[in-house]
């Protein structure tokens, strides 16, 4: 087994490497949803999707740590795992609590425990097919755009599915998406070692590609509005775009945790629509 080298830890680190990036990620989108669409979102939906989220990408983190083979070019994220493996064991204890209490206290919704349900058994099929090799599967690619795909049905879960519901979901699942693959274009060099399935081992020109691929989805995005979107949430999910584009546009000057950690703050442009929202409130 190859060694990893040192690794930096800066503060604004810890929420990827802690797994606490993906579920302020999901719940920021889904409330942003809710409150664009009109829908009333339960407070208590969203605190079991963020400790469901948070509780995958902990056994997520743990389980690459104890498949990684080479460690010669692992990102800090992993080489914190396997330096505090006991810290990410421990963590888990708290989501998993959080979520007992929730679903135990019975005030959670039945259609949402359904639809949870629903999306949990879709999550043991994107396992097998894009995490774990099994005897009669490999690993396939394209699990950047599964991953987005879950963030949509994570909001589907708590807020549930009507038409125009439908175009929301879509721009959620392409930032998540085109987040992943942002990231994983700066893995390329761990992928290629520890995980074939990943974006940066079997799409050649993915660094390049981003480009068009962001430019297509800013147009699209902006024309959303056509299809029943709030201006004010296609703006927002657009300045995303913009956001994950600039930080493209300098990521080889950037390490992978760096890369990661600020690709995710790129994903928080809700929060201005959040702010002003409460401001307006106020007058």
């Amino acid at each position: 087994m190859t060694t990893s080298p040192g690794y930096q830890v800066r503060w604004w680190y810890l929420p990827s490497w802690l797994g606490l990036d993906a579920p302020f990620v999901v719940t920021t989108w889904t409330v942003a949803i809710g409150l664009s669409t009109g829908e009333r979102i339960r407070p208590d939906s969203i605190l079991a999707l963020w400790s469901t989220v948070w509780l995958i990408y902990l056994i997520d983190r743990l389980y690459d740590v104890a498949s990684c083979q080479d460690w010669s070019h692992a990102p800090g994220r992993m080489a914190f795992g396997r330096d505090y493996r006991w810290l990410l064991l421990a963590a888990t204890i708290v989501p998993a609590a959080i979520l007992a209490s929730v679903v135990y206290s019975g005030h959670l919704p039945r259609q949402v425990i359904q639809r949870g349900a629903g999306v949990a058994a879709c999550f043991f099929l994107y396992i097998v097919l894009f995490v774990r090799s099994t005897g009669f599967t490999k690993k396939l690619p394209g699990k950047e755009i599964a991953v987005g795909l879950f963030f949509a049905l994570g909001a589907f879960a708590v807020i549930g599915l009507t038409r125009n519901l439908l175009t929301y979901y879509a721009v959620l699942c392409a930032l998540v998406a085109f987040n992943c693959l942002l990231i994983s274009a700066k893995d390329v060099e761990y992928d290629t070692l520890n995980d074939k399935a990943g974006a940066g081992s079997w799409w050649p020109h993915l660094d390049r590609d981003l480009y068009g691929l962001g430019v297509l989805l800013l147009v699209l995005i902006s024309l959303s509005p056509l299809l029943g979107v709030t201006t004010s949430f296609a703006a927002v999910s657009v300045s995303s775009i913009v956001l994950m584009l600039l930080l493209h546009r300098r990521s080889r000057k950037l390490s992978a945790d760096t890369v990661r950690a600020l690709a995710d703050f790129c994903l928080l442009t809700p929060w201005v629509l959040f702010v002003w929202l409460a401001i307006s409130g106020r007058r």
